[in-house]
């Protein structure tokens, strides 16, 4: 799929690579893998017994990643804007329960970027409701939301349900059909419940590099003119 080229092509010394190797290999760590590219071309690809090119890996929280991109198209399609009250697409959460007010406020564009007032006291894989989508939009909303930053897997997973809502498909498909990102079709959910956000599907994050790349993306430069407060 990708050209390979040598480090020295790429502009990096293979002495450079033979220490870095070297130096994780002294520290006893548990590499799996390693691939490095420049310009879309790999030149330095190494694997570690029993991991393999083909080896499937989780990529867990990485997938989050995932998830803002299928948002993203997803508002590109016109099927949601970010600026929308996420309890606008869960009417069926609120037939029976008042939406706590601060959660009224809550946009799509909040739960994004991270930065919602909501807070669990103890995280939800221990809780036994398996409806995350009603834990979620239940739960302690206790600050504004745009108030401050927190690290928020759930509300990533409530996202991957929107999506799995607006589309009819699951996200890994969703993403294969419109990104090309997987060959294969990789079943790791839970059943009866959507697609786990916060553990991760198993397509090759380089794969969406590439597609980023062939379809003019110009990387860092966009996304820092979009990131609040000083760099």
């Amino acid at each position: 799929m990708f050209e390979k080229i040598t480090p020295e092509q790429a502009g990096i010394k293979s002495e450079a690579l033979v220490n870095l190797v070297n130096t994780l290999n002294a520290h006893n760590l548990n590499t799996h893998s390693m691939l490095m590219m420049k310009d879309g071309k790999i030149f330095f690809e190494t694997y570690y017994k029993p991991f393999s090119q083909d080896y499937l890996h989780r990529f867990y929280s990485q997938t989050k990643s995932y998830v803002g991109i299928a948002i993203g198209l997803l508002e590109e399609e016109g099927k949601l804007c970010l600026d929308d009250p996420i309890i606008k697409y869960f009417p069926e959460n609120f037939v029976d329960y008042k939406a706590n007010e601060y959660l009224k406020k809550q946009t799509i564009r909040h739960m994004l970027e991270m930065r919602t007032g909501f807070s669990w006291a103890n995280s939800w894989f221990y809780l036994p409701d398996d409806d995350r989508v009603s834990l979620y939009l239940h739960g302690n909303f206790n600050k504004p939301s745009g108030c401050y930053w927190a690290y928020d897997s759930d509300g990533s997973q409530v996202l991957c349900v929107l999506v799995e809502k607006l589309t009819g498909k699951k996200l890994l498909d969703y993403l294969k059909d419109k990104l090309t990102l997987v060959r294969e079709r990789v079943n790791l959910e839970n059943p009866d419940d959507a697609s786990y956000a916060y553990v991760g599907y198993c397509p090759l994050t380089i794969r969406l590099i590439e597609t980023l790349i062939r379809e003019g993306w110009s990387g860092s430069s966009e996304i820092l003119k979009v990131i609040p407060g000083d760099l």
